[in-house]
């Protein structure tokens, strides 16, 4: 039997948590399209008969002196430090857009991880996106990288649709120390609700709102009571200006109203209880730029 912890690490925008979600085959991890949507550390658990390993998606890999962002870099270095195995995720699109080639990419994230931790060769680079590249076939992409990144375990993938996901997870296998599962067999990540419930509230403000306002915005669940077929909700959706605070609640509270109603659907999808949800705005001042609020929220 096989067990251990595999930090994925990559860029912003990567698909960290899409491949994490498609590892675990349920929406664990929330996805947006803006960069830093994932600011913890997510454990996603995969259970097979002969291994449990448990996943971790992580903030990308970014430089900013903001305190949030420091936060998400500390996440990230904990994640590392715990793992048994990093994969890093190289994002082809970027690489085809002209922004960052595929060893330049790699180049930076093991750079980062060696002033973290000594990982003695337990890694594995995941070529993500193919399924953007038809032009190239994936094993001429994963041979070329080799050449040019100088690492022998590479995997090919589209965590959007699956291909490739599979043969990775039998990689990682191989590379995962011998050990007794941690976890019950049909466990798929240690977050509580409570957690859950956030961040899903989170993705659907985040989906809705203006394109700067996601980044200074954080939820906190005030009460969570789990009835007979019910969970019953209290939520605060954070922000640090006052002049934020009409964005959030829009015309006549229609804003905060259709943040609820997504939020509500998807929990109830997810969690296969009937949920009721009441939000409200609490304006935090600069809490995104003050350690102590910082961590409090977040953490």
């Amino acid at each position: 039997m096989k067990f251990g912890y595999v930090s994925i690490l990559g860029l912003p925008n990567s698909g960290k948590s899409t491949l994490l979600n498609r590892i675990v085959e349920t929406e664990l991890s929330i996805i947006t399209p803006k960069p830093q949507t994932t600011r913890h550390k997510i454990a996603g658990i995969y259970n097979s008969k002969d291994a449990q390993i448990v996943f971790w998606d992580t903030p990308g890999l970014h430089k900013s002196t903001k305190e949030i962002n420091k936060y998400m870099l500390d996440t990230l270095k904990d994640a590392v430090r715990d793992s048994d195995l990093v994969c890093y995720l190289l994002d082809i699109d970027r690489e085809v857009a002209g922004v960052a080639d595929l060893d330049s990419q790699l180049k930076t994230l093991k750079e980062w991880v060696a002033d973290v931790k000594d990982i003695n060769g337990k890694e594995v680079a995941v070529i993500n996106k193919v399924d953007l590249v038809i032009d190239r076939p994936w094993t001429s992409l994963i041979e070329d990288c080799k050449k040019r990144c100088g690492m022998e375990r590479i995997c090919a993938i589209s965590a959007k649709t699956g291909f490739g996901v599979a043969e990775f997870i039998e990689v990682v296998k191989e590379m995962t120390p011998e050990g007794l599962p941690l976890y019950p067999d049909d466990t798929y990540t240690d977050k509580t609700l409570r957690f859950l419930a956030a961040e899903i509230i989170r993705e659907q403000a985040t989906l809705l709102l203006h394109e700067e306002l996601p980044y200074s915005l954080a939820v906190e669940i005030e009460d969570y009571k789990e009835k007979e077929g019910v969970h019953v909700i209290k939520a605060a959706v954070i922000i640090e200006k006052e002049s934020q605070k009409p964005i959030v609640i829009g015309k006549d509270g229609r804003m905060i109203k259709r943040i609820g109603e997504l939020a509500r659907e998807k929990m109830e999808r997810l969690f296969g209880v009937k949920i009721y949800l009441e939000l409200f705005v609490k304006v935090e001042k600069n809490w995104t730029k003050d350690e102590r609020k910082v961590r409090s929220i977040l953490g």
